[in-house]
């Protein structure tokens, strides 16, 4: 009898133990939770419920400014439901980045229009499909990619970007210098 008691106890503490640590998303963005959540950038996937931080760019797209309902959050995966369907976001470890700061970039309380700022409707369009062409401000890149990865872009204060597009393909951005007071602006897009 002793022993089942030390098993049962150990396999309870082995148990609490390997729980993620839960938060709870709408405190983590500082919001309501009656308020309007939506993405801050296109999120990219395949299957909905096995993206990644990554946002490798294939397959569907959530298009930036999607209301969406987040569910459950916890240090491996922000899970969230918009147009009545279900996805899971984890957080993949070569990201270097933790799932508080993956949230609070990845969402915003921001609608479409308000995120475009004073884009074109051509330039609206393009970002809403996931397109990137030169002459395209740093702002709208980032709405239409999302951040690129941090272990191939670790600063977005560079002139170049690399973003991930398949398993083993890259596109790398490459921006204008301008005056400080000017945004920098796409000057060429290469395919690795």
């Amino acid at each position: 009898m002793k022993h089942l008691f030390l098993a049962a106890f150990t396999a309870s503490v082995l148990l609490l133990c390997s729980c993620a640590r839960e938060y709870i998303p709408y405190e983590v963005l500082q919001v309501s939770k009656y308020d309007k959540v939506y993405t801050a950038y296109n999120l990219w996937y395949t299957n909905p419920l096995e993206m990644t931080s990554e946002n490798i760019q294939q397959g569907k797209l959530i298009p930036f400014g999607t209301e969406v309902v987040l569910t459950h959050m916890d240090e491996d995966k922000v899970c969230f439901e918009a147009n009545g369907e279900k996805f899971q976001i984890n957080i993949d470890d070569k990201n270097l980045e933790n799932v508080y700061t993956f949230t609070v970039r990845t969402f915003t309380k921001k609608n479409a229009d308000q995120l475009a700022g004073q884009s074109t409707a051509a330039e609206f369009e393009k970002m809403r499909r996931g397109i990137v062409s030169e002459g395209m401000t740093e702002n709208q890149v980032l709405i239409a990619y999302g951040r690129p990865s941090l272990t191939r872009s670790p600063n977005l204060a560079n002139n170049t970007w690399i973003y991930q597009i398949g398993p083993v393909k890259s596109r790398r951005i490459m921006f204008k210098k301008t005056a400080k007071d000017k945004p920098r602006t796409v000057e060429k897009i290469f395919e690795l």
